[in-house]
């Protein structure tokens, strides 16, 4: 398979893996916030800068994004889907990684009153098409449950963790704040593309019966391979194992 054109399309948090990616491997690295589309297969961060456009010429892509968890020491790779859409059975042995150096620890599940909406950056929705996404979710989730809704903004400046205290469920449309309430025992509801998505309902007439999945740790094991430091690019790694993933999922 040929390799990728790699775009980073002017961003100042996508240029360090993909600059790790392409020194590594000596590939292409097309850095221009509006890069023509030159041919398949291409690597592209973010969504923005032209991202959308590029993909959408594209029948054979990657897409780079901030980490699942510790962003900054880790960024995410995805073959040919916005985030990855099935669990692939992997190893302990990232998982333990990340365990042991964050201080990580499973809460077991738990039951809470209010629901939390984790808003994403308005530029998702528009990604997406999703406009007026926040004001129809609220009003959507308060016809079905009586409980209080906390709208939460992505620039929000009080911890996640006080809102997931005593919350009854998550809700978010593509948002990574579904990694922190997992964490927390407390279920989502996934309404757009997300690695999280096989972990709670999408529909939300469910509201009040959210899913209490057994397969937490299953799924933070497949999650640990879907993200990786920037070594990982330089030597390829991440490349090849964003394509096992796929060949895996796609069997």
């Amino acid at each position: 398979m040929t390799e990728p054109v790699i775009y980073s399309l002017g961003s100042p948090y996508g240029v360090s893996p993909c600059e790790a990616w392409a020194r590594g491997k000596g590939l292409e690295h097309r850095k221009e916030n509006h890069a023509d589309f030159s041919r398949d297969p291409i690597a592209v961060w973010g969504q923005l800068r032209g991202a959308k456009e590029l993909l959408a010429k594209s029948r054979h892509f990657y897409r780079m994004d901030h980490a699942y968890m510790k962003r900054m020491d880790y960024f995410r790779i995805t073959r040919n889907d916005f985030q990855p859409s099935k669990i692939v059975d992997r190893k302990s042995d990232r998982w333990d990684r990340l365990r042991s150096q964050y201080g990580i620890k499973l809460s077991p599940w738990r039951k809470g009153n209010h629901v939390v909406v984790a808003l994403s950056d308005p530029r998702t929705y528009e990604f997406f098409g999703e406009i007026g996404f926040p004001d129809r979710i609220g009003a959507e989730i308060r016809k079905r449950t009586s409980r209080k809704v906390v709208m939460r903004n992505r620039a929000e400046q009080r911890p996640l963790a006080e809102d997931l205290k005593d919350a009854w469920c998550l809700v978010t449309y593509a948002s990574n704040s579904v990694i922190d309430a997992l964490i927390a025992g407390v279920p989502v509801f996934t309404l757009g593309p997300s690695i999280a998505r096989p972990m709670g309902f999408s529909d939300l007439s469910k509201v009040e019966e959210p899913l209490y999945p057994e397969n937490r740790e299953e799924f933070f094991r497949h999650m640990s391979y879907c993200q990786f430091t920037l070594d990982e690019f330089k030597s390829g790694f991440a490349h090849k194992t964003a394509d096992e993933t796929w060949d895996l999922a796609t069997r």
